[in-house]
């Protein structure tokens, strides 16, 4: 093992003891590789910087019309965001189809939280162009919000003033690629905790 290995192993008090004898003879060149060593042994003792943590909690989606599968909302307040399920057999964050013949669209955004889930559905006749249309509310009958597992109500979509829009920002029918948002009031007036869901800043990017 040469000086200078030796110089690098040992802390930099007793190196100094070792090297003080011979830095006297006025050896320059020792001078330096003692510091050099002394140098490199102090950023050696530097700790990296730690990572920036990266945040799990779920984001609102942009608003694309890429037929990214998207879907997102807030629910009374809270944010929902379709994600994917926990195994390859569960539904997709976002399903649906849109009749290209009927103009029928039906859009299922879909979230797991553990074991529960979420479902937000989408009803609407669309035309040939983009524009802002009224939900299908088939009598009362058709279900807006279900939840799985949680303590929440069912909500319908009931015919009243306030119902809501779709708004379709984007249609494509040779990519079969069709986007857009929507707010929605809907309704249960058998629901103790409370007869309506508010459903705001919901915006949808699906391929069917």
């Amino acid at each position: 093992m040469g000086i200078y290995t030796v110089v690098l192993l040992l802390s930099p008090a007793y190196v100094y003891t070792i090297i003080n004898p011979i830095m006297k003879t006025n050896n320059n060149f020792l001078k330096s590789i003692v510091y050099l060593a002394l140098v490199l042994f102090a950023f050696s003792c530097e700790k990296p910087p730690e990572p920036e943590p990266v945040s799990q909690e779920p984001v609102m989606p942009p608003l694309t019309h890429t037929g990214a599968n998207t879907f997102g909302c807030y629910i009374d307040g809270e944010l929902f965001v379709a994600n994917e399920g926990p195994s390859v057999w569960s539904i997709p964050p976002v399903s649906g189809s849109f009749d290209e013949e009927t103009r029928e669209l039906k859009v299922q955004g879909t979230k797991y939280d553990g074991e529960s889930r979420e479902y937000i559905y989408l009803f609407s006749n669309i035309d040939d162009s983009a524009g802002e249309y009224q939900f299908e509310t088939y009598g009362g009958e058709a279900l807006g919000y279900s939840g799985l597992y949680n303590d929440l109500c069912d909500y319908y979509y009931l015919d009243r003033p306030d119902l809501g829009r779709l708004n379709i920002l984007y249609l494509n029918e040779e990519t079969n690629i069709i986007s857009g948002t929507f707010n929605i009031i809907l309704s249960n007036t058998n629901c103790v905790e409370s007869a309506s869901m508010q459903i705001i800043d919901g915006r949808f990017d699906f391929r069917y």
